[in-house]
């Protein structure tokens, strides 16, 4: 009994001296006094958090919501899924075919079916904006591939995977330049009227022809990024304007469908095409001399940074934008482009 008390009497010693040793700033020595009851509570604590994080990331979902299932968007899935399938996530694509009450309907399915993000490239920004407000609301992470007005009220409460589309209208144009002079008649092949993407491209391309006295931009036609749809309005185009030199694309997929027009009237060489958003066949049709250039962002990096910032919001509660870049790509580089 009487070691006993000794034996408890050192301890209580031991304790007060470490007590009195610890200031307030060594804090590794006041953490070294935890009992190991309570050490075994933190453990246990450490690793439910780490059961419930794996819970959480077995049942993450992410819609990607698309305006269109073109080529590139095939590109965006696939790599999407890939990084999805990697992480233990279900990846699934919703096809708004350009239809923005579609992008609602989603968006608003996305929220009852209780997904964990939703990743969309709007039809319309501000046609979506209410129900992209109520998803983050709801508790989603929301990502969009366009920048978002100041006006729509979302740019504190969604997140972005940044992108310049005047941007890259303005490098096809100034590539387009390069390769042809100063002086020409040209006709923009665009994407769906009042897209957001769309119109940044139109203007980006304006801002670079404008500047020359001897450009003139005889048509802006909406081609919904359609292949078919663009092939129809060159053809237009191409009867219209029977002096035109040349085409430019907002889109390689559109861009094959002009190149069909052109070719069916007998302008090959004579017409030329330079276009935006490097596909496969794009880098094909570079190397054969039928497009002047296109400028690569390529799929895979909208894909990638949106799973994982998903991944960070299901580990953390947090997140961040994203930055994706672009070039242009002409017969010189286009070996080593990516798409």
């Amino acid at each position: 009994m009487k070691k006993k008390l000794m034996s408890l009497l050192l301890c209580l010693a031991m304790a007060g001296t470490l007590m009195m040793g610890c200031s307030s700033g060594e804090k590794e020595v006041a953490e070294s006094s935890v009992s190991e009851e309570q050490s075994e509570e933190k453990v246990g604590s450490e690793e439910e958090k780490g059961q419930e994080t794996q819970k959480s990331q077995e049942g993450v979902k992410i819609a990607f919501i698309i305006p269109h299932n073109n080529e590139w968007n095939q590109q965006f899935f696939e790599q999407a899924k890939k990084d999805c399938e990697a992480r233990g996530y279900e990846a699934v694509v919703f096809d708004a075919q350009n239809d923005q009450q579609k992008q609602v309907d989603y968006i608003q399915s996305c929220i009852t079916q209780e997904f964990t993000a939703i990743a969309i490239q709007p039809v319309n920004n501000a046609a979506v904006a209410p129900a992209l407000k109520e998803a983050a609301e709801a508790g989603l992470l929301v990502i969009t591939q366009y920048t978002m007005e100041e006006e729509l009220g979302l740019n504190d409460i969604i997140y972005e995977v940044a992108f310049d589309q005047f941007g890259v209208g303005v490098a096809s144009a100034e590539e387009f330049v390069k390769q042809t002079g100063e002086e020409g008649k040209v006709a923009i092949i665009a994407g769906p009227a009042g897209a957001a993407n769309a119109e940044a491209r139109t203007e980006g391309i304006k801002s670079v022809l404008e500047a020359y006295p001897g450009m003139e931009i005889v048509q802006v036609a909406s081609c919904d990024f359609d292949r078919q749809k663009a092939m129809a309005a060159a053809e237009d185009i191409l009867t219209s304007h029977p002096d035109l030199t040349a085409f430019i694309s907002q889109d390689d997929n559109m861009s094959v469908g002009v190149y069909e027009a052109i070719k069916a009237a007998g302008k090959e060489g004579k017409v030329q095409i330079a276009s935006i958003g490097l596909t496969e066949d794009g880098a094909k049709y570079i190397e054969e001399g039928k497009f002047l250039c296109s400028v690569s962002f390529p799929a895979g990096a909208f894909a990638t940074p949106g799973v994982e910032m998903t991944e960070e919001w299901v580990t953390t509660g947090t997140t961040e934008d994203k930055i994706v870049g672009y070039y242009a790509v002409n017969k010189d580089n286009v070996a080593e482009a990516e798409w």
